[in-house]
């Protein structure tokens, strides 16, 4: 399923307790226009949005339900823990964090703390005409830590949708949210290939 709308707005929409882990790799701060994530005047409005949108996605989580996201700030990880998350890792990926938390305390597994995944891979280069597309090996990584065949993934701020269409070769079933039309509509292109 493919939302195309404000994130809040679309998790609002969502089941309750119907996502299994969530990959979002939000928008830099100062890259967009006032107005969108990532356009707010200040840095600490940034992080307050994200914040209230993760909340937003703890709400759509099962209760063992994790989150995997992709940012360039380490300053998000004690907000995080202060909205309900529990922080269990923090790895680097090439000038990147990847934060992972658990919606419930859980048993936490090792994890190597250096990724080197690549920057762009086969998948991610189809989608280089926009902003910044994960490499497919990386969030395979993600989903294969934290789900099981038929789960669901939760595609947050999909772009052009290298999480959802890695998750459908992994079969997981998925749920995609971006405001952008255009992004939603190649998303939508490609799932339809």
């Amino acid at each position: 399923m493919i939302y195309c709308g404000d994130a809040s707005d679309c998790l609002e929409q969502l089941t309750p307790a119907s996502i299994h882990t969530c990959i979002a790799h939000p928008p830099y701060w100062q890259a967009h226009e006032d107005g969108d994530l990532g356009g707010e005047r200040n840095f600490n409005a940034y992080l307050s949005t994200l914040v209230s949108i993760f909340k937003d996605v703890h709400h759509s989580l099962i209760s063992s339900g994790d989150l995997w996201l992709i940012v360039d700030t380490l300053d998000i990880v004690m907000l995080l823990k202060a909205s309900g998350w529990f922080h269990a890792h923090t790895c680097q990926w090439k000038s990147d964090y990847i934060i992972h938390c658990y919606a419930t305390p859980q048993r936490v597994r090792p994890l190597e703390m250096q990724w080197n995944f690549p920057q762009y891979d086969e998948h991610s280069v189809a989608s280089l005409q926009y902003y910044t597309p994960l490499p497919s090996t990386l969030v395979a990584h993600c989903i294969q830590l934290s789900t099981v065949v038929g789960d669901t993934v939760l595609d947050l701020f999909s772009g052009t949708g290298v999480t959802t269409l890695t998750a459908h070769k992994l079969a997981r079933h998925t749920v995609s949210i971006d405001n952008d039309p255009i992004a939603c509509a190649m998303l939508e292109a490609r799932l339809n290939k």
